[in-house]
């Protein structure tokens, strides 16, 4: 929230560090804008791989090596950072720019008066208020906001994934690799790996009405990991179990409203 005469702000129902299943893989284009908001650096001191080329099988066989393009706007590589690390960074230097960060703050719901709007959240201590000239709602596909001007979640493509974490990964060739196969379609799996011997290993599946959901996500990433990664992937002990997260796919009509309505 931020405008003329108004103080920049943020809310979030969760507290940081916070972790969120992802791959952790910042690509190219993800480099190039955290240098534009200033914090590259800090990415680049906490990251533990430096990745230049990466590998895409298909029912279990290599049919891709490339690099990254070079001598582009972008780096000429992607780096390895846990979620949990690279949002961190993030906060703090949105709050180093001056934003004010209102962690454990759940946004409620959203008034329009003339000379601004008024957002209504709920803190630990109690009900709060915020007023600003301009609100973004960046807060995902469920998003409060997007329902406060009028849009209904519609239904649509999910995503759905699990992720594991596993320590004294040893791969054979590049440590970005991403499979495809006919079993697990509209899916893939990846496997990232960092120079520690850290690796992030995951799989992601898309469903809708013509693809429905699989039986069972857990089955999938034990079979992945133990029989497609048997041979290029060795494990010397997995962290944690395996975190799931969903993801829905779903646009939304309009995109901004102004006024008092």
């Amino acid at each position: 929230m931020g405008a003329a005469g108004f103080p920049s702000c943020c809310w979030t129902r969760r507290f940081f560090p916070r972790d969120k299943v992802c791959g952790d893989g910042l690509a190219p284009q993800a480099l190039y804008w955290l240098e534009i908001l200033g914090c590259v650096d800090e990415v680049l001191e906490q990251t533990r791989s430096f990745c230049v080329q990466g590998d895409i099988y298909l029912n279990g066989k290599q049919v891709l090596r490339e690099m990254f393009p070079q001598n582009t706007p972008y780096p000429g590589f992607s780096v390895l950072l846990p979620r949990r690390k690279l949002d961190h960074i993030l906060v703090r230097n949105a709050v180093f720019h001056g934003a004010l960060f209102r962690p454990g703050c759940r946004v409620k719901g959203l008034r329009w008066f003339p000379d601004g709007i008024v957002v209504e959240a709920v803190e630990d201590q109690g009900p709060v208020h915020f007023k600003a000239r301009l609100v973004i709602g960046a807060d995902g596909a469920n998003s409060v906001i997007t329902r406060c001007i009028g849009n209904r979640v519609m239904r649509g493509a999910t995503a759905v994934s699990l992720r594991g974490y596993y320590r004294g990964a040893c791969l054979n060739g590049p440590p970005i690799r991403v499979y495809f196969d006919e079993r697990s379609f509209p899916g893939y799996g990846w496997v990232f790996v960092d120079d520690e011997g850290m690796a992030n290993v995951g799989i992601g599946y898309a469903f809708d009405e013509k693809f429905p959901v699989k039986p069972n996500l857990k089955s999938m990433f034990h079979r992945f990991t133990q029989e497609d990664l048997k041979e290029s992937l060795k494990f010397e002990e997995a962290i944690e179990k395996p975190k799931g997260g969903g993801l829905p796919f779903t646009g939304t009509r309009p995109w901004w409203r102004s006024g008092s309505w």
